[in-house]
């Protein structure tokens, strides 16, 4: 601020006057949802429970710079008091079917258009957890070849090693719905993806297989390379579901797939 001249200040002083009084610009929210919403949400959250000794438990959707709507649970109440986490009071897989369609958080990606980890150093436990969310999701949609692919966390957490293969996660560490991960697993997860990206030595993490309904398809893939972009035609047949396996090799991805 020392650095600004005197009509600098005074229109920053008109400005912020103008934001007190009504509502900054929809692209200023959208950052500040980003930025600011997790530790907003978490002050609420902690006066609630020291003023009122009232638990809350916060379903947010907000739009992003994009005008995309994004959504996020926001839950402190395993750190409050000996409160359990309101997650575990009801199956709310349903509901984030519903909810769960685009990442809260944008991450960047390589030359392969694979996601790439951020610094965590200075974060919220919140912005962890929906840097999980967004890291496994974008995979995901890579493994199934679409953006609209819903994670099936609960068959995930039933038959794990059918989806992921062990070098890609910890062997103490399993894989959930990221907003019921403690601190301790969500650190241990991002530290170990981010290790592995520091190397640079092949594929951070990758899906082996993914769920949707029978298809009859076919592959046509537009690189050699294993996890490059590949095309598809889809032909839905019936309602049940499909358990599709991903094999990558050097000539490029082959699709097998087997009925449960």
């Amino acid at each position: 601020m020392a650095e600004l001249s005197n009509d600098e200040l005074e229109k920053a002083k008109e400005t912020a006057e103008e934001w007190s009084n009504n509502f900054p610009p929809p692209k200023i929210q959208a950052q500040v949802a980003c930025k600011k919403g997790p530790a907003y949400m978490e002050y609420f959250s902690k006066e609630m429970w020291r003023q009122c000794r009232m638990r809350v438990f916060v379903m947010l959707a907000w739009k992003n710079e994009q005008g995309e709507v994004l959504f996020r649970m926001h839950n402190d109440n395993e750190a409050l008091g000996d409160g359990d986490s309101f997650m575990k009071t009801k199956d709310w897989e349903d509901i984030e079917l519903v909810w769960q369609e685009k990442p809260a958080f944008k991450l960047e990606t390589d030359g392969d258009g694979m996601p790439l980890l951020p610094d965590i150093t200075e974060m919220k436990l919140e912005e962890k957890k929906a840097i999980v969310r967004a890291f496994l999701t974008l995979h995901y949609w890579i493994c199934s070849g679409s953006d609209k692919a819903v994670v099936p966390w609960s068959a995930i957490i039933q038959s794990q090693d059918d989806f992921v293969a062990r070098k890609y996660v910890l062997v103490d560490v399993d894989l959930k719905e990221p907003s019921k991960l403690q601190n301790w697993d969500t650190m241990a997860l991002l530290n170990f993806w981010h290790a592995q990206q520091e190397k640079g030595e092949g594929p951070i993490f990758l899906f082996k297989a993914w769920m949707s309904y029978p298809i009859y398809q076919t592959w046509i893939p537009s690189y050699s390379h294993a996890v490059r972009t590949y095309f598809w035609t889809l032909y839905p047949t019936h309602s049940q579901i499909l358990f599709h396996h991903v094999l990558y090799t050097s000539a490029g991805l082959a699709l097998l797939w087997n009925y449960p």
